[in-house]
């Protein structure tokens, strides 16, 4: 019988556990012969373990029992990758709760070479959407496949109640969707619980795969794979309009074997499938084979690829095999049963062969699992380095305070010369601290020995950052703000900042990592309370990359500061490219400081590293006079033999980097002399920059941070040329019109690359319609002379501890991946925050989500809203959601315009720091708002906030969507009743300002490219509206305007 062993390895039906076999071919055996011909299986080997075939009598023909095909070995004839999706439908008007498991769906898909997923749905049903659904879709990187019936036309056979048909035969519409190499259908009730990557494999080398049904049904219309074609689908079309049905003899009269007669869903799918793609599979055969195709219907073992309770597995079945689970939803009587894990996959599960690891599905996908410290089995994302040298009280009570609030983080206490020995009082259980001693080489001032202590001591910490602890360090409590840079400390702006020539060489050296880097923070500040992210300190510090730095020449410019270790950092972590920036959490203690409110408030402004709510505060210079037990100090000991120390500045310098290779000292820093050495012209070379942006690339894609795990990147973004030093982080300049350097306004827009492929794959073009909104906004900006800056890279880390806490067991990446919709949406805040303190001044700024453009190009629309700003004497300018009939109360936070003032700034501070307080929320907002909280998205928070405060009420302008911010759903259709018919004039309605295209993102270039109006001022082949985005700025900028 045709299909009896196929094409691939199978196991003898029936037989008893100890002899299974499995068959192969040779490697030159087609899978398909030309003529539709039965591969003859060749000598029978013993099965290898990782294929067992784990179900009995559980695969057929479509007439008789037969061997189940081993996925795994088809798998090894196939093409190795290919363009692949996960098919699910749904029929009806869909919620959110109609994909239970979709999660597992993405991460499968993501290991199947990031397969698409679809969803189809018929039309009629699409448009009942809410458009909170779609956007919750398109946000998880589902497309929805619109199809035109649900069965198909002209069908024979239709019963009219309480029939399964729809719901069936809406899927054979995956049968056509022949782009892809291989396409697999699922049930929206399976979760998946392995890697799917061989099903599809094997499908796309000819093979129809199914499974019989968890009752014994000859096949489970849940799942199929195969190879698509369009004959295929036209095919069931066909065969619909000829076959009738019966419950004596089935589809066409074909009958019911291998079953005994009738079994559930016989009338639906499930008997249309089997009998057309297998009782049948000699007439798809002939028909495809004139088309090219080949057509090999095939069954495979339920138990592990479509799990449908115990019946028909193996008694000591291991639950751990099952890649795919469909049934049971919940326990029942069967202690045997495998379950569904709700996304805690089994942590003893074998992986699939091919991906060649012995991970669960999630742990395949997970990359950042926290490193651990190697005196203990706790994981850590923090670590302390403390440097030390004889003072005793300071010490104590700084490691008193680190292990109390930090129990789980591994200490490093590193005695630079000194007598005292700290070692015993280390070893203490109350401390739990690592000791170790070095020879006095007053690393504090001696760049070399600084960094080569510190790289070791980071390396022995293995923690994510570094926290490094001086004698004087207060800790109040445990930090709840997380690190957003690679390093930060005190906002030292006491002490005078690096001089512009240095900031240059220092950006030159960092050039040759990151090519458009420069540097943000030009100050002291890296004391002791400062973090530091592990990753920047092992390769900043570096011998090699420590001695391409000339100290010598820079200490003739910077003077005597050039080796104190808190600015001798900032040099060496420039001079690799790494990001400095003041951390809120690190603070200087001011004993001056005033008692009054009114002037503390009023020295706040003037010294910002004062911060009396900060976890770690420097200067706390009463700490050397603490009172400690006696206990403490008897422990304390001082060492046997002493040594000189060291005091000088300056004078400790290594060879070739590393402390085996010290020079005598004193000693002067090594000459160094061409590419590296230090002139004092103060000019920057961005010739390396310009080249790297013209390739629409930033070296610094996220795939160079393992923070972020996810795939994005900066390429197809409109970049300008230039890279102006008031940018932060990694963002970039789209184009800057102002007229003069500083002032003016500023358009922001964040765009990040999710986990799905709605914003376009690295190294691919961004998608049409996100090119075509940057091109529009960009040509606004341009016109009427604001600045344009998009943020393509998230603050890092993009995951909070409460947000780690709330996910439980599921890993780094998986915990990222559930809170990354909200974090980005937070991330508007926290730019609008940092732009409004931007050295450049602007004097308003206007955050757009992605997908929303300007388009009334007819007059200066920044300008406007500025102006009603200042008429009524307010700050912020809000818009609701008025096109809607329930949404004239509502903030939608997808256009902010801020004014320039306190209360602005304040709001966006306040805003941010809630949300990273999670649940506890914040205690006293800076605009008078107590106790609370922003655990979900910024939209929620800000409609929250305005109810419980009337100060800000009083500052914000609250203005109309239909005007500022209208839904784009307005020009097709929305999930919810509109609240105006002349929204239906769409782009011919004068009132309409900005166009915000969520929900409905790929009807963005329709609208701005394919109308007798070009909103991007490119015409069709400009960056916006181009098939592929490869074209440039024109060279007259004049056709912009």
């Amino acid at each position: 019988a045709v299909g009896a062993v196929g094409a691939v390895g199978a196991v003898g039906a029936g037989a008893k556990r100890s002899s299974l076999i499995r068959y192969e071919i040779s490697p030159a055996a087609s899978l398909l012969t030309a003529q539709s011909e039965p591969v003859q299986p060749v000598q029978p080997v013993q099965h290898s373990a990782h294929s067992e075939i784990e179900c009995s009598d559980c695969c057929n023909d479509g007439q008789k029992n037969v061997p189940c095909a081993d996925v795994e070995e088809c798998a090894k004839t196939a093409p190795n990758t290919g363009k692949y999706a996960l098919i699910l439908s749904y029929v009806g008007k869909m919620g959110l709760e109609a994909l239970p498991f979709l999660e597992s769906a993405k991460a499968a898909a993501e290991l199947a070479n990031k397969a698409d997923i679809l969803i189809l749905m018929m039309k009629s049903d699409a448009v009942t959407m809410n458009i909170s659904v779609r956007q919750k879709l398109q946000e998880q990187g589902v497309q929805v496949h619109v199809v035109d019936w649900a069965l198909p036309p002209s069908m024979k056979y239709i019963k009219q109640q309480n029939w399964c048909g729809q719901k069936d035969f809406i899927r054979l519409h995956a049968l056509g969707l022949d782009s892809y190499d291989a396409v697999a259908y699922f049930d929206n009730d399976i979760e998946f619980q392995g890697d799917i990557t061989p099903v599809l494999r094997c499908a796309s080398a000819g093979n129809f795969l199914t499974t019989n049904g968890g009752l014994g049904e000859a096949l489970n219309v849940g799942f199929f794979a195969l190879k698509p074609h369009r004959l295929l689908l036209q095919a069931a079309e066909e065969f619909a309009k000829e076959a009738d049905y019966s419950e004596l003899n089935g589809w066409a009269e074909e009958g019911w074997k291998p079953c005994n007669g009738y079994y559930v869903g016989g009338e639906c799918g499930q008997g249309f499938f089997h009998t057309l793609f297998y009782k049948r599979q000699t007439i798809l055969k002939e028909k495809l084979l004139g088309a090219g195709q080949k057509w090999n219907p095939l069954q495979i073992d339920k138990c592990i690829w479509n799990y449908q309770t115990t019946f028909q597995c193996d008694r000591d079945f291991d639950c751990s095999r099952v890649r795919v689970h469909h049934k049971p939803m919940k326990p029942g009587s069967d202690p045997r049963e495998c379950l569904k894990t709700k996304g805690k996959v089994l942590a003893s599960k074998t992986s699939s062969p091919i991906s060649a690891t012995s991970h669960s599905l999630v742990r395949l996908l997970s990359t950042n699992e926290p490193a651990r410290h190697k005196d203990g089995d706790k994981t850590a994302r923090f670590g302390f380095y403390f440097p030390v040298h004889d003072q005793v009280e300071g010490v104590i009570e700084v490691l008193k305070s680190a292990r109390h609030f930090y129990p789980e983080a591994p200490i490093y206490v590193l005695q630079d010369g000194g007598s005292v020995d700290f070692g015993p009082l280390c070893k203490l259980p109350r401390f739990n601290c690592t000791f170790e001693r070095a020879p006095g080489e007053n690393s504090r001032w001696n760049p070399h020995s600084w960094f080569a202590r510190m790289r070791n001591a980071t390396e022995f910490l293995q923690t994510e950052y570094v926290i490094y602890l001086e004698p004087d360090v207060k800790i109040t409590r445990r930090h709840i703000r997380d690190p957003l840079n690679d390093a930060g400390g005190v906002y030292d702006n006491f002490n005078p900042s690096m001089s512009t020539e240095t900031k240059a060489y220092l950006e030159r050296l960092g050039g040759d990592r990151e090519p458009c880097f420069n540097i943000t923070w030009t100050h002291f500040g890296l004391c002791g309370g400062s973090y530091f992210r592990s990753e920047a300190i092992l390769d900043a510090f570096k011998p090699e990359h420590v001695l391409r730095i000339d100290w010598k020449k820079l200490r003739e410019k910077e003077g005597d500061k050039t080796m104190s270790s808190d600015f001798a950092m900032l040099v060496a972590l420039s001079a690799r490219a790494w990001t400095v920036y003041p951390w809120e959490e690190s603070a200087q203690y001011f004993n001056d400081a005033p008692k009054d409110p009114s002037h503390l408030l009023q020295f706040q402004k003037r010294w910002p590293a004062f911060n009396a709510s900060a976890a770690f505060q420097h200067n706390h210079k009463e700490l050397y006079h603490a009172n400690i037990s006696n206990d403490e100090r008897t422990v304390v000991a001082a060492f046997s033999d002493s040594a000189a120390d060291t005091t000088c500045h300056g004078c400790v310098w290594y060879k070739d980097g590393r402390p085996q290779s010290r020079m005598r000292i004193p000693s002067d820093p090594p000459n160094i002399e061409g590419e590296f050495s230090f002139t004092f012209s103060g000019v920057l070379n961005r010739t390396a920059c310009a080249t790297a942006k013209s390739s629409l690339h930033f070296p610094g894609s996220l795939l160079a941070h393992p923070d972020y795990i996810l795939n994005a990147g900066s390429d197809g973004l409109p970049l300008a040329k230039d890279h102006p030093s008031w940018l932060l982080k990694s963002d970039a300049l789209v184009v800057d019109a102002r007229r003069k350097d500083g002032g003016g306004m500023l358009i922001l827009q964040p765009v990040f690359m999710e986990a799905g492929p709605l914003w376009g794959q690295a190294s691919t073009p961004r998608p049409r319609w996100l090119r075509s909104i940057l091109a529009t906004n960009r040509l606004h900006a341009r016109r009427y002379g604001h600045a344009m800056v998009i943020r393509w890279l998230p603050s890092k880390p993009q995951l909070l501890d409460w947000q780690r806490q709330q996910c439980g067991d599921l890993s780094e990446k998986e915990c990222t991946k559930q809170n990354e919709r909200e974090n980005f949406n937070w991330e508007k805040h926290r730019m609008l925050q940092e732009y409004l303190e931007s050295s450049q001044n602007f004097s308003h700024v206007m955050m757009l989500d992605a997908d929303a453009a300007l388009v009334r190009h007819e007059h200066n629309i920044l300008g406007s809203v500025a102006k009603q700003l200042a008429i009524q004497n307010r700050d912020i300018f809000f818009t609701n959601e008025d096109w809607l009939e329930s949404g004239s109360k509502r903030i939608n936070g997808g256009v902010i315009f801020a004014r320039n003032r306190p209360f602005a700034k304040d709001l966006f501070k306040d805003t941010v720091d809630a949300h990273s307080m999670g649940p506890q929320g914040l205690a006293s907002w800076r605009i008078g708002i107590k106790n609370h909280q922003c655990t979900s998205n910024e939209q929620i928070c800000l409609n929250d906030a305005m109810d419980a405060s009337s100060e800000m009420r009083a500052h914000v302008l609250l203005a109309s969507g239909i005007r500022y911010n209208r839904g784009g759903c307005t020009l097709r259709h929305c999930g919810e009743p509109i609240s105006d018919e002349n929204l239906k004039l769409g782009l011919d309605d004068p009132r309409l300002e900005i166009l915000h295209f969520m929900g409905d993102h790929t009807l963005a270039d329709q609208v701005l490219c394919d109308r007798p109006v070009d909103f991007t001022g490119e015409d069709a082949n400009g960056y916006g509206c181009s098939v592929d985005g490869s074209s440039v700025l024109p060279s007259d900028k004049n056709s912009y305007l």
